[in-house]
């Protein structure tokens, strides 16, 4: 009898929070790579072999610091060239305005007698042409100067590129030509001699889903962890929010869009280095001192 009477359902569980007063902070975490805020490459335009390094991977550099020479042979003698095409361009240009001035006395002296008549309009005639045709030879010299001058200043500036300087303070990242080498330069192709990148200030480029990303604004307060180092958190700020997307398996069902999204450091981390993986949490909003419950006892219908 005792098994046939109903029994009562059992007991719900229920768990009880206090509602309180607090900040709550939205943020969007994305995955990226430790790399530094300015990387230059240093190539040269020059083409000869690469007769010196002074520095190798891991150099602390100064701006203007001499890095490599290049064979510079070849442009010495270009500016050799060019130095006494300058030099013998100038010595007609003096010629030439030596006769101009003998032109114009010549035509002063024949307008005086013309006009006592001792001369003849022929003679008068002659010496005006002959004075055109020195103005305007010497008009062209000056041309053929400041042409050579041009020529000059190129090949003085190609020799200046055969020594290797560091454009900025940084540290030498990597090294892609070895002493002995032949450096092909040209103005249409950069042939990089060495990569090299300010470590001072450091930044993560991480990815961020097309759904985020229109939250963040630069200068969003972020936390960077880096892999390699453990146990640690580092302070930053969102420097650029990319607005190239970047899609990949296009017209898939996996199709995937992204932008890249780039946190500075505050400060640079003692041991990062170019590569390094790392997380980034962004905070995109900020909401101070409202109401809050604890998000299980939140639901949709």
């Amino acid at each position: 009898a005792q098994g046939l009477r109903p029994r009562p359902p059992p007991a719900v569980d229920v768990s009880t929070a206090i509602v309180k007063r607090q900040d709550v902070v939205r943020t969007v975490s994305a995955a990226g790579h430790l790399q530094a805020r300015e990387t230059v490459k240093v190539s040269s335009n020059v083409t000869g072999d690469l007769l010196s390094l002074a520095v190798k991977e891991g150099d602390v550099v100064k701006q203007g610091q001499v890095l490599g020479q290049i064979d510079k042979r070849l442009g010495e003698s270009q500016v050799a060239q060019f130095r006494g095409a300058v030099a013998s361009a100038v010595a007609q240009t003096l010629q030439a305005e030596a006769s101009l001035t003998q032109d114009r006395r010549d035509l002063e002296r024949i307008q005086k007698l013309a006009a006592e008549g001792l001369s003849t309009t022929a003679d008068l005639e002659k010496a005006q042409t002959l004075l055109k045709l020195d103005e305007g030879r010497l008009a062209a010299q000056k041309q053929v100067v400041a042409q050579n001058q041009g020529q000059l200043s190129t090949a003085l500036y190609n020799l200046s590129r055969a020594t290797l300087t560091a454009p900025i303070d940084g540290t030498i990242l990597e090294l892609n030509h070895k002493v002995g080498e032949r450096i092909r330069g040209s103005d249409f192709s950069d042939d990089v001699v060495l990569l090299m990148g300010g470590l001072a200030e450091m930044e993560v480029k991480a990815e961020v889903g097309e759904h985020e990303v229109v939250g963040i604004h630069v200068g969003d307060e972020a936390t960077v962890e880096i892999d390699a180092l453990v146990d640690k958190q580092f302070k930053g700020h969102v420097v650029a929010v990319g607005k190239n997307a970047q899609i990949k398996n296009p017209g898939t069902d996996a199709e995937v869009t992204t932008f890249f999204v780039r946190v500075g450091l505050d400060s640079p981390p003692e041991g990062g280095l170019p590569g390094l993986s790392a997380s980034v949490s962004i905070v995109t909003a900020r909401h101070l001192g409202v109401l809050t419950v604890p998000i299980q006892a939140v639901t949709s219908r």
